[in-house]
């Protein structure tokens, strides 16, 4: 649970990922709203949510498919753009741009997944696939028999980091 400055108003927020996280930061922020406490609740926080793992991923691609988030190409710079204004005020180091990988385990899903690739509106530059060679070279000891799609617009975020920044703001 966290708690934001006390004040004369107060908002609850389920969830301690990135979109309960970040719409708790924007509600602390926004004068519009005049002064109120945010307390950010997370069911089983340390078994579920991405704020229990020491990395989570900034990934528009979802499930078995690697299907492309709805809204993705707003939604990753908005995030992107939160946690470098966290940074600046913070002093800490929290977004790796990095990518994400997601190699296919088997083949069936490869089809899937390159299949998605193709079909969805991915916007430029944002992702390629790649096959298994590649895949070997860029990424010594990862095991991609079937390819994987690589999201170069993907990144990591230091989770604890960055909570403990929120958490002193």
């Amino acid at each position: 649970m966290m708690h934001l400055p006390q004040s004369t108003k107060r908002i609850g927020g389920l969830g301690s990922g990135f979109a309960g996280l970040f719409t708790a930061y924007e509600l602390a922020k926004n004068e519009a709203f005049g002064a109120h406490t945010i307390t950010v609740v997370s069911e089983n926080a340390f078994r579920h949510a991405a704020s229990a793992t020491p990395v989570a991923l900034l990934n528009p691609a979802t499930g078995r498919s690697a299907k492309l988030i709805s809204g993705a190409d707003f939604l990753l710079p908005f995030t992107s753009e939160r946690i470098q204004e966290i940074e600046a005020w913070s002093g800490r180091d929290v977004l790796k741009q990095t990518g994400v990988l997601r190699p296919a385990p088997d083949a069936e899903t490869a089809g899937l997944m390159l299949k998605r690739y193709q079909t969805d509106p991915w916007p430029n530059g944002w992702a390629c696939w790649l096959e298994k060679e590649a895949i070997n070279e860029q990424f010594p000891g990862v095991f991609a028999e079937y390819g994987g799609l690589w999201i170069q617009k993907g990144a990591s975020v230091d989770m604890p980091a960055l909570l403990k920044s929120l958490r002193e703001w």
